[in-house]
């Protein structure tokens, strides 16, 4: 949700007799392979595990092995100086997840557009294995899938994202981004793969996406208030019940949330981010936090939970990026 600083500066929230569910097509172009006598296949559609070593048709990327490898290991140091700080039992969890299953990947180019296909090592893989793909810029030549991902995610300067139709996650790494923010990002991800790959379910049904993001993001709130201390947990209590009484004043409680802004208490706390992309994460944040609170002031526990899912629902909605 990253691109919400630039797309969501007013939003109604949907009411629930207008809650769609995702059909059974796939979200994403058709991931379907086609391979060479040199290209092995995983039981998994979507993925193509290549041997070392190029081959005709076959484009391999700029950046060496070695130097992805390094930005795999930043995410991991990023995710681990979270945990270090917030000593969440949930995060320290899903960091063991997160280095038990995630299986870093290099991508290539093949001719057929649709593909995206994926080089990794022959190394044992776990029963809910997934390929941790580190991007760069120099990666759009690749061509195919991998120009449309690449464009799309600078574009909506999203860091990273989680593809539960190919047991892949994506992360931009030429994007300058916070340790904080890089480790709360990458635990996010983990999040959504750790409730997936042990119990897939119908992630294209809108309801159970939702669903999904607002527990998520509710995970991210606890440790953004870990994080932040006493002054962060203060500066959203004080923007929710400012909210609430706008609200209120407007007759729209129920029917809308405050909007997003930038936060600059926030940079107080967290530090000045390092560019739009890092300014965009904290914001985002910030602002899912403030509205949930909000939210936490005017229902009762269960109906909090149902409202928030619709609230989730409601910013894919607006940015056209619930699953199709």
């Amino acid at each position: 949700m990253n691109r919400l600083m630039n797309c969501v500066l007013t939003l109604t929230l949907i009411a629930f007799g207008l809650w769609g569910c995702g059909d059974s097509s796939t979200a994403s172009a058709d991931q379907s392979v086609k391979t060479t006598p040199s290209q092995q296949t995983s039981d998994t559609p979507g993925l193509i595990f290549k041997p070392e070593g190029s081959t005709l048709g076959v484009k391999d990327p700029e950046l060496p092995l070695a130097e992805r490898q390094k930005l795999g290991d930043r995410l991991f140091e990023a995710a681990q100086l979270v945990v270090d700080k917030t000593h969440d039992p949930e995060a320290i969890k899903i960091l063991a997840f997160l280095k038990k299953n995630a299986v870093l990947a290099e991508p290539f180019g093949v001719p057929d557009p649709n593909d995206q296909p994926v080089r990794i090592s022959d190394k044992e893989r776990g029963q809910y294995f997934f390929s941790l793909v580190p991007l760069v810029t120099s990666d759009v030549k690749l061509g195919g899938a991998w120009t449309g991902s690449i464009n799309r995610l600078k574009k909506e300067r999203t860091f990273g994202a989680f593809q539960p139709d190919n047991r892949m996650m994506i992360v931009h790494m030429d994007q300058e981004v916070g340790q904080v923010m890089i480790g709360v990002t990458f635990l996010h991800e983990g999040y959504h793969a750790m409730n997936y790959l042990p119990a897939p379910h119908d992630w294209q049904d809108h309801k159970a996406f939702s669903r999904d993001e607002r527990d998520t993001h509710e995970f991210q709130n606890r440790l953004m208030s870990k994080l932040g201390g006493q002054p962060y947990t203060h500066f959203v209590a004080k923007e929710a019940k400012s909210s609430l009484a706008k609200l209120k004043s407007e007759g729209k409680l129920g029917q809308s949330v405050p909007a997003i802004k930038e936060y600059q208490e926030a940079y107080k706390i967290f530090g000045q981010p390092k560019s739009d992309t890092d300014k965009d994460l904290l914001n985002t944040s910030v602002w899912v936090d403030i509205v949930f609170h909000t939210i936490d002031l005017y229902a009762d526990k269960a109906t909090a939970k149902e409202e928030k899912a619709r609230f989730m629902y409601s910013v894919y909605r607006k940015l056209d990026s619930l699953p199709k």
